[in-house]
């Protein structure tokens, strides 16, 4: 296990401890200039 790991273990035992919950993501949003490799989203907004 790597230290990263370990601080997230520990964030996480942290939390439990004291009965945090966190939500989710429960949707993912996709942008337009996503799917574009070439470009840049600001050269794609100032198009629009």
């Amino acid at each position: 296990m790597d230290i990263q790991q370990e601080i997230n273990i520990r964030i996480l035992e942290g939390l439990n401890q004291q009965e945090i919950k966190l939500a989710l993501p429960s949707m993912v949003l996709h942008a337009p200039w996503m799917d574009a490799v070439d470009e840049a989203p600001a050269q794609r907004l100032s198009e629009a």
